[in-house]
């Protein structure tokens, strides 16, 4: 949503980076870390919850190309 990485940047597993966060060059963000701002900072730990939201979330989207192509319909 937004977030800009620069070069260099390694973002580990089960982290999330806030919508408008800039990530400066280099930066490592360890696992499991929640990361907002400009410049990005590590905020804290990715709570339970969110984690699970985060999931779901991705699982759903990653549904989209195959439901849209299912519904796909000409008009014209």
């Amino acid at each position: 949503m937004g977030a800009v990485v620069h070069d260099g940047v390694v973002i580990n597993e089960n982290c999330i980076i806030g919508s408008g966060c800039v990530l400066p060059a280099n930066k490592i963000i360890p696992a499991g870390k929640l990361v907002v701002g400009i410049p990005g900072r590590i905020v804290g730990d990715v709570p339970p919850d969110m984690h699970r939201i985060k999931v779901f979330g991705t699982k759903l989207y990653q549904t989209l190309p195959r439901r849209y192509r299912e519904t796909f319909k000409l008009i014209g």
